[in-house]
C-alpha cells in the first residue's frame, strides 16, 4: 500500500512538472499583449493613412471644382456684370482662402462698380456641420455655405476698390475691410457641383474638429 501511494505521488509530481511554469505563462501573456499592441498600432496607422487619403481627395476635388464665375445682365437701366473667384491656400487649421468679387453697372457713358479683394481665415473646429447649399440671390449660381457654430468665427481682411465714371471724369476710392463674419459662401454654377463640394468640405471639416451646429 505504501509503495502504491508513493508511486501515485511520483506520478502526480511528474504530471505537475510537465505543465508550463509561472515564467512561461508570464512570457506568453507578455507576448500576447505585445501582439495586440502591435496590431492596434498597425490599425491606427492604417486608419490615419485612410483619413489622410480622404482629406487629400476632398481637397483636390474642391480646388478643381471651384472655378471663376462671371455673369452679365441687360436691363432697362443698363448692363450689369458680376464676377467671382476664389483661391485656396489651406484647408488645414487655420483654413485660409482669398475671394475676389466685382460688380459693375453701365448705362451709356455712366458706369460704376466695385471690386472686393478679401482674405478669409477660420478655425475649422469652430465651423458647423452639415455644410449647406442654397441658391445665391437669384443669380443662377449656388452657394456652398460655411457657418460658424456660435459667434463670428471667420476673420475677413482686405480692400474694396470703388470706381465711378461718366463722359468727363473717373473717380476711384479704396476702402479697407476688417471684420468678423458668422458665415461665408463659395459659389458654383450648378447645383450638382455645389452639393458635391459641400460633401467634400464636410469631410475636411470633420477631420479638423468641426461639429454639428448647436442651434
Amino acid at each position: 500500500m505504501r509503495y502504491r501511494l508513493l508511486a501515485a505521488a511520483v506520478l502526480f509530481a511528474g504530471v505537475v512538472s510537465c505543465g508550463p511554469s509561472a515564467a512561461d505563462l508570464a512570457a506568453e501573456e507578455a507576448a500576447r499583449v505585445e501582439a495586440e499592441a502591435r496590431a492596434a498600432e498597425e490599425e491606427a496607422a492604417r486608419q490615419s493613412e485612410l483619413l489622410q487619403s480622404q482629406f487629400a481627395e476632398a481637397e483636390e476635388f474642391v480646388r478643381s471644382r471651384t472655378q471663376p464665375l462671371s455673369r452679365t445682365e441687360d436691363g432697362t437701366r443698363g448692363a450689369m456684370r458680376h464676377d467671382w473667384r476664389a483661391e485656396f491656400s489651406s484647408f488645414d487649421s487655420p483654413m485660409r482662402w482669398r475671394e475676389v468679387e466685382s460688380m459693375a453697372a453701365a448705362n451709356g457713358s455712366i458706369a460704376a462698380g466695385y471690386t472686393d479683394t478679401l482674405d478669409f481665415t477660420a478655425d475649422p473646429a469652430e465651423l458647423s456641420l452639415p455644410v449647406t447649399v442654397e441658391a445665391f440671390e437669384g443669380t443662377g449660381w449656388y452657394a456652398v455655405k460655411l457657418e460658424c457654430r456660435t459667434g463670428s468665427c471667420i476673420t475677413v481682411t482686405g480692400t474694396r476698390e470703388v470706381a465711378a465714371m461718366d463722359a468727363y471724369q473717373t473717380e476711384t476710392d479704396a476702402q479697407a475691410i476688417s471684420e468678423q463674419r458668422t458665415s461665408n459662401s463659395w459659389l458654383y454654377s450648378d447645383l450638382d457641383t455645389a452639393q458635391r463640394v459641400a460633401r467634400a468640405a464636410e469631410t475636411m471639416l470633420q477631420q479638423n474638429g468641426a461639429q454639428n451646429r448647436v442651434y
